[in-house]
């Protein structure tokens, strides 16, 4: 499997007046209050975007890793000025990973087999959103064998969740 995103919170313990900091930063920076609450503030490497909220939370998305999440988090309170003392926790949110059983899958069977725990309407979504209750992430599953597992805190769950899902699918290929 490959983690295509880690979205990773912090809070401090100050506000941040983002007017001053956009301005300050004007290249990298997107600000609109009249549309979302917080700035979007890009950083090229590692290659993430941090939402920055005036009372002081700040969310990676993008980042491969926890390291490239964390070092994209440290540039942004570098900029602050905020030492990291100030941080009062840094949290996992989600992974996203992506897989592949390398086949062909019947998706009617598939629900079939799990309608408690799936929907399945290929006339609006092409593929199979099924909830793994055990692990508590949220799988879509496309006729291709590839699939999206999501909703995860931690990587022990995003595997487990992956090993279930291809034994599953497995019993389901055209």
């Amino acid at each position: 499997m490959k983690i295509c995103n880690t979205i990773v919170g912090l809070k401090t313990n100050r506000s941040i007046d983002l007017e001053k900091f956009c301005s300050k930063n004007t290249t990298a920076c997107k600000y609109n209050p009249h549309r979302f609450p917080g700035l979007s503030f890009k950083i090229m490497d590692p290659k993430t975007t941090i939402l920055v909220f005036k009372t002081g939370n700040l969310v990676c998305t993008g980042a491969k890793t926890i390291e490239d999440a964390y070092d994209s988090l440290r540039k942004v309170l570098d900029l602050l000025n905020f030492p990291l003392k100030l941080v009062e926790f840094a949290q996992v949110h989600n992974y996203v990973g992506t897989g592949s059983i390398d086949h062909d899958i019947d998706l009617h069977k598939v629900y079939k087999m799990c309608s408690l725990n799936a929907v399945y309407e290929a006339e609006i979504f092409p593929g199979l959103v099924y909830k793994f209750k055990k692990h508590r992430v949220t799988v879509l599953i496309f006729p291709s064998g590839k699939f999206v597992i999501t909703g995860s805190r931690y990587l022990g769950d995003l595997s487990r969740s992956e090993l279930g899902i291809q034994i599953m699918l497995k019993n389901c290929l055209k």
